[in-house]
């Protein structure tokens, strides 16, 4: 489970600000599922520092849960379902 915030306006969101962007109240704590779909991926070409694997980075829309985006290993495909792990504040993804 992925630990984030939903407002009652229905925003949802992983980031640790509490107040919705969307119409100001204060948000409620929320788990969410930590498996969704790829909605969208690159595939970098030059690795950020400290990376040296090949990585993509992907918009993944967690199951009831808001868009994030996360680190890969390469070879993602479009609407693959995708488990997401969260590591020291990084959110990795991969196959189930």
């Amino acid at each position: 489970m992925i630990e984030g915030f939903e407002c009652k306006c229905g925003y949802k969101t992983i980031s640790k600000n509490i107040d919705c962007p969307r119409c100001g109240r204060t948000m409620s704590p929320r788990k969410f599922f930590d498996e969704g779909k790829i909605l969208s991926y690159v595939k970098l070409g030059v690795m950020p520092e400290h990376h040296i694997q090949p990585m993509d980075l992907a918009m993944v829309e967690i199951d009831e849960g808001p868009k994030i985006v996360c680190w890969a290993d390469a070879g993602l495909k479009m609407e693959q379902r995708v488990k997401v792990l969260k590591t020291d504040d990084i959110l990795w993804c991969s196959p189930p």
